[in-house]
Order: structure tokens, then sequence, then C-alpha cells
């Protein structure tokens, strides 16, 4: 319920992190439109604990007029690895330079929108632009206690730029007459205005969050508690458009490569700064095991101040600029039942389902043609049986019982469980359930291997 981003929780900024193994990836992509792509993934386990990564990237694709191009970079640090003490360093940099497609116009008949123009179709001018750069720097440090409690800290600073310089596409005359849903075609013209929007932002965010889980009077309980600090410092102008150009093209004719001048004067900038402290703790405790209740209380402390410059209009109007500032403390209180109604007056929670019409559909699948053509068709697929291997000689046949044997894992191998499971963005008892297989299919010197395993299936139809 609270963190930075509140109504999501505690902010995730989570990239590819460095683990421990030597792993390399390299991806090429062809696309329509002249795109080319390549992506790079390298992965260098450097000591007993600590790895250096770094991914890149280069993108180029023309997309029939609104090009667009790409180079990012984002190399990282990381010692400590399951460790009582992880350190991460990283930097992340993507510069993105192309032309947008600002707008196609489009006709309204009987309240729906009747599109015009093809999505392809690129109308404005070849200087047109819409560049945007990030970089920013990470430090993060994560302390492990002894009691299965983690404290995580992480500072964050970058610079976020955008230059947007486009054409407002429009429909002009068609054979000199107003254009039309009717008349509208190849030869009509097409207008282009400028659209002018320059922005920086500077933004250093500070979190430190720690997170445990404890058995409270007979309940478990999920600890998070925070702090953070989050400051922005912005500069602004969405109004740098310039004169309007007196060159047209027609509907037939997209991506005329036409070229105006950049006369606009040096930009004036509207400014606003902005911090916020935050300090939340929250606690969700299982009721049942279907039934969570989540308490949680967080404080804020933010100010912010904007400062205008005095603009002039096309028409000489003169509007003077000004400044304003605000600060204020809240406190944000939060109970939630997990499985409750959300709002009063909402949808009443529906029962399960009964068991009888379960049964009743088995039953007349049991009576059915589906299910004498549903028999013939796999004791087909299986004829001739085919080999099934085993760890032991033989064949392999289903046994008359089942013995169940379990261990704890060592923590060095669960620990190397996770990091491999979270590298390959699956759950880690998934990637033992993986590694299982592949141990059977090495001892059984087969080619492959199949593992059954139970799963909750859909009832019913």
């Amino acid at each position: 319920l609270f963190g930075k981003g509140s109504t999501g929780g505690v902010v995730n900024q989570v990239s590819k992190q460095p683990f421990l193994m030597n792993q390399h990836e390299v991806n090429a992509t062809v696309g329509t439109g002249g795109m080319k792509r390549i992506t790079g993934d390298f992965n260098f386990q450097t000591g007993q604990d600590s790895a250096f990564r770094i991914n890149a990237l280069a993108h180029d694709a023309s997309n029939w007029g609104s090009q667009q191009k790409k180079i990012g970079v984002a190399p990282s640090f990381r010692w400590g690895i399951g460790t009582r003490n992880e350190f991460s360093v990283g930097l992340y940099h993507l510069d993105s330079r192309g032309r947008s497609t600002y707008n196609h116009p489009w006709f309204i008949r009987d309240g729906v929108i009747v599109p015009t123009l093809r999505a392809r179709d690129y109308y404005g001018f070849d200087n047109d632009k819409l560049n945007t750069k990030a970089t920013y720097a990470t430090l993060a440090h994560t302390y492990r206690f002894d009691n299965g409690g983690e404290l995580k800290t992480q500072l964050r600073h970058g610079r976020y730029e955008r230059d947007l310089w486009a054409s407002v596409i429009r429909f002009g005359t068609t054979h000199g007459a107003p254009t039309t849903i009717d008349n509208w075609g190849p030869d009509t013209i097409i207008t282009r205005s400028p659209k002018g929007r320059l922005g920086t932002s500077d933004l250093t965010q500070l979190q430190s969050d720690y997170s445990n889980k404890f058995n409270w009077g007979g309940r478990q309980h999920h600890i998070m508690a925070g702090v953070d600090l989050y400051y922005d410092k912005s500069k602004r102008n969405n109004n740098f458009a310039g004169p309007a150009s007196t060159l047209t093209t027609t509907v037939g004719q997209p991506n005329p490569h036409q070229w105006h001048d950049d006369l606009r004067p040096d930009p004036t900038y509207n400014k606003f700064d902005a911090s916020d402290f935050g300090i939340y703790a929250q606690d969700t405790m299982s009721l049942t095991e279907q039934l969570k209740l989540v308490a949680g209380l967080r404080f804020d402390r933010f100010k912010g101040s904007y400062d205008t410059v005095a603009t002039t209009a096309a028409n000489g109007a003169v509007t003077p600029g000004y400044s304003f500032s605000k600060s204020q403390s809240l406190w944000s209180q939060r109970v939630a039942d997990l499985y409750a109604q959300q709002t009063a007056g909402g949808p009443a929670r529906q029962p399960l389902a009964p068991l009888a019409p379960v049964i009743a559909d088995d039953l007349a699948y049991q009576a059915s043609d589906k299910r004498q053509q549903d028999a013939t068709y796999w004791r087909d697929a299986f004829t001739p049986m085919p080999e099934v291997a085993g760890l032991a000689t033989g064949r392999a046949v289903a046994a008359h019982r089942c013995h169940r044997i379990s261990a704890a894992l060592p923590d060095a191998l669960h620990a190397r469980l996770r990091e491999a499971a979270t590298r390959a963005d699956i759950g880690w008892p998934d990637l033992l359930t993986a590694l299982t297989a592949l141990y059977c299919q090495r001892m059984a010197a087969a080619d492959s291997t199949v593992l059954g395993i139970p799963f909750m299936g859909r009832l019913g139809t």
C-alpha cells in the first residue's frame, strides 16, 4: 500500500543485475520499416561473490519517414552476492533520436471516428525531431539479518531530456473546396503547423526499505517499513513552436522530403522544484489461508515551487510571469481486507460453484460418444507403445504405491537456485524441477525425458 508511487506500493526499480556465472548473449533483429536492432548482454563472474554485467543496444529504423535511432549502454558491478552485505553500482544511458508522426486528422460520422490517413504515412518535415535522453546512476546496498529480515537501500540520480519539434497534420482544401468526409482523397492538401516542446529534469531519489516475516499471536505477519527522499528540479517550455511553414503536400504524397528553417529564438523556461520526505510502516497479517489483513501508516512532507516566464501571443497579448509554491504535511492511514468488497455497494463476492454440476458433467462425458472418440485417438497415438526409459534397467512401468522423501536444501544450494531462477525469470521450484528432469535424462541415457507433475486443472466445461 505504501512507498514511492504509493498506489502501487514500494517502488520497484529492478534492472538486469550481475550474477555468478559467465554468460553472454547477442540478439539481432531485422523488421519492416527498415528496422535493424542489435542487443548484447554480457555477464562476467569476477570473483567468488562478485560479477560485472554490461548491456548494450543499437537500433535504427526508417519507419517510412518516422525514423528512429537509439544507442544505449548499461554497465553494472555487484559484489557480496548472497552474503550479509551486498552492494551494486550501475549506470544507465539511452540516447534516442528520431522524427515522430505527431497526429493524423480524422472525421466523425454518426458519433463514430472515421480514420483517414494510413498509420505508416509520414507527412512531416525532414528536420522534425523527437530526441530524448536518459542518464542515471544507481548505488544499492542490501543488508541481511540473521532472522531473515532484509534492509535494502538505493540511491539514484539522473537527468532526463526531451526535445520535440513536430508537425501537426491537418487537411487543407480539396480541389479548392473545404475538405469533408465525402470529398477527401489523394489530391487533398496537407498543411503542417509546428509543435515544439523542451524539457529537462534532474531527479534524485533515496529509498530504504526493511522487510521481514514474523509469527505473532499464532499468525504470520509480513512487515514492511521504510523511508524515502525525493528531489526534482525541472525546466519546461511547452510552447516552443516558432512560425508556421507555408509548405504543403497532398494525401497522395507522404514523406515529401521537405525542410523548414528553424527560426525560433533561444528558449525561455518555466521552472519547477519539488521535494518530498516520506516514512511508512505496513503489516500484512494472515487471518486464514485465503484472507489477509493489510494495515499501514504513512507520513509525507512535500514542498513544491513553480515559476513561469512572461509570454507574448501571436496577437501581441502579454501574459505576465508568476510564481507559486506550496508545502504540506500529510498522514495517510489505510486498512484493507484483501478479499473483501473494495467499495460499499459494489458487487457481492460470488460463492464457490457447487460440486454437483462438476460430477454431473463427468458422468455425462463417461456415457458420451466424445469419450469413445478420445479413447480411440489415444490408443492409436500410442500404438505401438513407445519405449519408456527409467533410472532402473528394463521397461519403466507405473508403480502400485509411491514413496515420498523430503530433505532441506543446503543454504548455499538454495542461494544459487534463487540466483539462477531470478536470472531466468522463473520460480526456483520450477528451476529445480527442470534440473531434476535433466538429471533423469542423463542417468537414463535418453534423448528426452518427461516428468509427471501434479497441478490444479480446470474442472467442468
